[in-house]
C-alpha cells in the first residue's frame, strides 16, 4: 500500500495452526479462541467442524471451541478471512476513505476458563460522587456457570492503586447461578480521598473481582478505570473535574506502510506519546474501534478520546444497522473502563434517525455515563434527516461557517468540530504545500477561538495514510508523515499548544543554495524574537505563532532566540553542504526475540561535517541479513527520504541473533547498522 497506482489486496486468505493440549483436562474447564482487533469475515474451523462465521469487526474474535477440541493428540485451528466489500459489513463502504486491510491484526490465544467463570468482558466499573471525599465505586461482572449444576459463588471485589496497594474491599452475598445460565452480580466500593484522573495527573486505579465457589478462589479478572468527572456544557465547552478543557486534538488512522493495520503494540503506544509531545489532549479514532493498547497509553497519558464505530458515509436501517448495533455493544463492552473515553460516535458523514435512535439507547444502556455524537459534514442535509438533535453533542466536520447553526440546532447546544484543515497533498519537506497547510490550520483555528460554545476540535489529520477512494492511493493530510515524521505543521501546533515557552525553526540553510536571502519560519509562543549569526543580530520582531523573517545567508549557525516576560530559549539552524553520505540510526540497539519486536530506524543524508543535508530526497535502497526483516511498502526494497531523513522498521523472526541493514544510493557513501535481537 502508499504507491501510486496500485490497488490493495481483496479477497480470502487462510490461516492455519496446529498445538497440543494435555490428555487430563478437566471435563469442567472451557476454552475459548480470542484474538485481537482485525477487519474481515469468514470460517473458523477445529479439526475440521466448523465453529462459526465470524466478523472482526475491528474487535476481534471470542469463541468458545470446547466441544471441538482433542485431548492428548494435536488440533488444527483455521480461519479463513474475506476483506472484500460487503454492504452489511461495517464500514459498508466499497472504497472509504482508508483501506480496509486484510487479514489479522494481533494476537491469537486459546484460553482456559473454569467451568464457572467470569466474563472478563462484562467487567463494568462506575464511579459515584467522583468529586467527592468517599466516591462510591460500583463493580458489576457478570458470571457464568457452564456446569450442568446449578452452583453458589460471592465475588470479591476490590480497587487498589496502580501500584496494587489496596485500597478497599468489600464480598457480595452469596449468589446462586443456574445450570448454563448468566448473573450479573454488583458490588460498591467507598474510597477514601481518591485522586482523580486529569489531563495533568492520569492517575489510574485498578477494579479487580475474584470469583470464589466454597471458600476457594476460581477465577480472576480485573481492569483498570479512573475516578473522574466529565461533562459537556452546551454554552462553555467541555469540563473535566469541573475544570474547563479546550479539547485540542487529531483524527488518528490506526495504519504504517508495511504493516497495513496490523501495528506493533510499541508503534500504537508510539503514536500517543508523539500526540501528547506536540501538546494535543485529545485524539478521535477515525472511522472504527482502534486496539487497547492505544487506549491504555491515552489513559496513562491523559489523552481524551472520541471512539466511533466503523463508518464512512454509511447509515442505513436493515442489515447494516444490525451489524452497527452488535459493533457498538462490543466496543463500549470492551472499551468502557477506559477513563480517557469521553464519547461514543455513532457515525461518519451520514445519518439514520431510526439507526441513532437504537444506538443511543444501546449506548445508554451499557454506559449511561458518556454522551453519544456522530459527525456531520452537511448541516442541511441534518436538519433535512432531522438527525443533528439525535444525539447530546453534535460533531461538525468542516462547516465552520456554520457554526452558529449547528450550535442552536444541536440537542443542547454542544459541538466539537471533527474534523478541519484537510490538506490532502502536504507532503514533508515540500515547503509551500507545508506552508499551505499550516495556514489552514490558522484560519481554521482563528475562526473556532472566536466560539466558545465549540467544545474543540480535532485535526485531519494526524498521519499520512493509504486510500483507495477515487484512486487516490496517497493522502498526506498528516501533520506527521505515514512513518510518522513530523512536518512544519507539528512545529506549529506544538507552539500553539505549549504551556511552556517554544520555539522551532524551518527553512533552507544550505551552502549549496548560494548566497543571498534566505525565508526562515519560526513557530513560537513567545513575544518577541531575535535572530542572529555569531552574535550579529540580523532581525528582530514581535513574535506570533507562524513568524516568516528573510535574513541574507551566512555559512555559520543560526540561532533563533525567543524571549517571553523573563523567559527565553533558544533554536538554531546548522548550514549544510553538498551530500555525501548515508547514516542509520536504529532508536534501540536490542529487541526481544521471542516477541518478535520491531525496531525503528532513521536514515539520514549528510554532509561531510555529519549535517543533514535537509534539501535532499530521493529513494534509499536497503539489504537486510540475519532474523529479521524490513517492512517494505513497495516491491523495490527502498525507503523514501525527503527533507534529508526517512525511516523504517525491522521485525524479528522470532530467533536470536544479529541483524545487520546496509543502506546504499548511487552517489552517497553507504553505510550499515545492526540490531540484536535477543530472547529476554
Amino acid at each position: 500500500t502508499f504507491q501510486m497506482g496500485l490497488h490493495y489486496a481483496q479477497g480470502t486468505g487462510t490461516y492455519r495452526r496446529t498445538f497440543s493440549l494435555p490428555g487430563d483436562a478437566s471435563p469442567a474447564c472451557r476454552w475459548q479462541l480470542r484474538s485481537d482487533g482485525f477487519y474481515g469475515t469468514g470460517p473458523l474451523s477445529i479439526n475440521g467442524q466448523r465453529i462459526a462465521n465470524v466478523d472482526g469487526q475491528y474487535l476481534g474474535l471470542r469463541e468458545d471451541v470446547t466441544d471441538a477440541l482433542q485431548h492428548g493428540s494435536e488440533n488444527c485451528v483455521e480461519l479463513t478471512l474475506n476483506n472484500r466489500y460487503q454492504r452489511h459489513v461495517l464500514p459498508g463502504k466499497k472504497n472509504p476513505d482508508f483501506l480496509l486491510h486484510g487479514g489479522l491484526a494481533g494476537v491469537v490465544s486459546l484460553v482456559r476458563l473454569p467451568g464457572v467463570h467470569f466474563d472478563d468482558r462484562s467487567l463494568h466499573v462506575v464511579c459515584e460522587n467522583p468529586l467527592g471525599e468517599r466516591p462510591v465505586v460500583c463493580i458489576a461482572v457478570t458470571v457464568h456457570n457452564a456446569l450442568r449444576t446449578a452452583t453458589t459463588v460471592v465475588v470479591q471485589g476490590a480497587v487498589l492503586s496502580a501500584e496494587d496497594s489496596l485500597q478497599a474491599s468489600v464480598r457480595s452475598e452469596p449468589c446462586q447461578v443456574g445450570a448454563g445460565r448468566s448473573v450479573t452480580i454488583p458490588v460498591h466500593v467507598e474510597v477514601d480521598n481518591p485522586t482523580v484522573w486529569s489531563l495533568e495527573s492520569p492517575c489510574l486505579y485498578r477494579a479487580a473481582c475474584k470469583l470464589i465457589i466454597e471458600g476457594d478462589v476460581t477465577d480472576e479478572v480485573s481492569s483498570r478505570f479512573g475516578i473522574r468527572e466529565a461533562r459537556f456544557d452546551g454554552e462553555r465547552g467541555f469540563f473535566l473535574n469541573g475544570k474547563h478543557v479546550l479539547l485540542q486534538g487529531v483524527n488518528r488512522h490506526e495504519s504504517i506502510p508495511g504493516f497495513g493495520s496490523a501495528l506493533p503494540a510499541k508503534l500504537h503506544r508510539e503514536d500517543a506519546q508523539k500526540i501528547r509531545d506536540i501538546g494535543f489532549n485529545f485524539v478521535r479514532l477515525s472511522h472504527y474501534p482502534q486496539h487497547p493498547e492505544f487506549l491504555d497509553a491515552c489513559d496513562e497519558l491523559g489523552i481524551l478520546v472520541f471512539a466511533e464505530i466503523a463508518s464512512w458515509k454509511s447509515v442505513r436501517p436493515g442489515p447494516w444497522a444490525r451489524s452497527a448495533y452488535r459493533q457498538l455493544r462490543a466496543m463500549i463492552q470492551r472499551d468502557r473502563n477506559h477513563p480517557s473515553i469521553m464519547l461514543w460516535g455513532l457515525g461518519n458523514e451520514s445519518r439514520s434517525r431510526l439507526a441513532f435512535r437504537k444506538m443511543i439507547r444501546i449506548a445508554k444502556q451499557l454506559d449511561p455515563t458518556r454522551d453519544t455524537i456522530y459527525a456531520e459534514n452537511h448541516l442541511h442535509r441534518g436538519i433535512r434527516w432531522r438527525t443533528l438533535k439525535q444525539t447530546s453533542v453534535l460533531g461538525i466536520n468542516y462547516e465552520l461557517d456554520r457554526l452558529d447553526d449547528a450550535h442552536e440546532l444541536s440537542q443542547n447546544g454542544s459541538l466539537v468540530v471533527s474534523e478541519i484543515s484537510n490538506c490532502a497533498y502536504t507532503g514533508r519537506g515540500e515547503e509551500e504545500a507545508e506552508l499551505k497547510q499550516i495556514a489552514a490550520l490558522e484560519r481554521d483555528l482563528t475562526i473556532i477561538a472566536a466560539k466558545p460554545f465549540v467544545a474543540g476540535y480535532a485535526l485531519w489529520c494526524y498521519s499520512d495514510y493509504a486510500s483507495q477512494r477515487r484512486d487516490r492511493c496517497r493522502r498526506r493530510p498528516g501533520i506527521v508523515d505515514a512513518w510518522r515524521l513530523p512536518k512544519m505543521s507539528a512545529t506549529y501546533m506544538r507552539a500553539r499548544t505549549s504551556a511552556e515557552l517554544f520555539v522551532g525553526v524551518h527553512g533552507d540553510w544550505g551552502a549549496g543554495a548560494g548566497d543571498g536571502q534566505r525565508d526562515i519560519h519560526i513557530f513560537s509562543n513567545a513575544e518577541r524574537l531575535v535572530v542572529s549569526v555569531e552574535g550579529k543580530v540580523l532581525a528582530e520582531v514581535s513574535a506570533k505563532l507562524y513568524t516568516l523573517v528573510t535574513v541574507p545567508f551566512s555559512p555559520e549557525p543560526l540561532e533563533v532566540s525567543a524571549y517571553r516576560g523573563n523567559e527565553s530559549t533558544v533554536a538554531h539552524l546548522v548550514s549544510h553542504r553538498a551530500p555525501e553520505r548515508l547514516v542509520l540510526v536504529p532508536e534501540q540497539s536490542r529487541g526481544n526475540a521471542s516477541e518478535r519486536d520491531t525496531v525503528g530506524v532513521v536514515v539520514s543524508v549528510v554532509d561531510s561535517a555529519g549535517v543533514t543535508v535537509s534539501d535532499y530526497h530521493g529513494d534509499v535502497a536497503l539489504s537486510v541479513s540475519g532474523p529479521g526483516k524490513i517492512r517494505f511498502f513497495a516491491e523495490q526494497d527502498i525507503v523514501e527520504v525527503h527533507a534529508g531523513v526517512g525511516r523504517f522498521f525491522v521485525t524479528g523472526l522470532g530467533e536470536p541473533g544479529v541483524v545487520g541493514v546496509r543502506a546504499m544510493t548511487e552517489g552517497l557513501l553507504e553505510t550499515e547498522t545492526s540490531v540484536e535481537f535477543i530472547d529476554d
